[in-house]
């Protein structure tokens, strides 16, 4: 199975910038913002939404075309004009949650989906097949999360550098939401699933589990 991972960077949002998406945003989107109490996670929600909206309107094109994924890999979208958005989101389906948590379209029960955001960076991984996506900033390796959470193997790796220790993370991260076990997957070290990273940059990596 090979997925394309759907990635935008944020740029620069003001107040009316930020009013002026979250206004053709969906319920959900909205409702999820709302519960925010800063601007720069507001942003993420909102944008997460209308990145979703871009990725399955790509997805849907690829099918009509019979365009297979021959390997897993990058999409850079920008974000589209509030109108293009607006349309966007309108023909995307309603978002909702399955038994576990996990991200879904309730109608469309053969199309997967998984969001992730941090920093000026917002990620979707979408499939036809359930998928798991995390993205994170380099962070400083931690002893005790070495000890409590990554096999022998894994630790080995992530003695080399704190960029090792943080891309071993998101893959765990990655099948925890794939698996829908979250931190007790990730204690227990028996998730199932095949990962792959990218760096998005210097300091940002991004990890998708399928």
């Amino acid at each position: 199975m090979k997925s394309l991972i759907y990635v935008t960077e944020l740029g620069a949002w003001t107040d009316n910038t930020f009013a002026s998406y979250e206004c053709i945003s969906s319920d959900e989107r909205r409702r999820k913002a709302a519960k925010l109490k800063n601007l720069p996670d507001r942003v993420r929600c909102i944008r997460a939404g209308i990145l979703l909206a871009q990725a399955y309107a790509y997805e849907k094109n690829r099918q009509i075309i019979r365009e297979p994924a021959e390997a897993d890999s990058l999409i850079w979208l920008p974000l589209p004009s509030v109108q293009e958005a607006e349309r966007l989101v309108m023909e995307c389906p309603a978002e909702a949650e399955d038994g576990n948590g996990k991200p879904c379209f309730p109608d469309e029960k053969h199309l997967f989906y998984n969001l992730s955001h941090a920093g000026s960076f917002v990620c979707c991984c979408m499939a036809d097949t359930p998928v798991g996506i995390d993205v994170e900033c380099v962070r400083q390796r931690k002893e005790s999360v070495i000890k409590r959470c990554f096999t022998p193997e894994e630790a080995k790796a992530a003695e080399r550098s704190d960029k090792s220790f943080t891309e071993i993370w998101t893959q765990k991260e990655a099948l925890s939401k794939l698996s829908g076990e979250g931190i007790g997957g990730i204690l227990q070290n028996h998730l199932p699933g095949e990962v792959r990273s990218f760096w998005l940059n210097d300091t940002y990596v991004v990890s998708v589990a399928h």
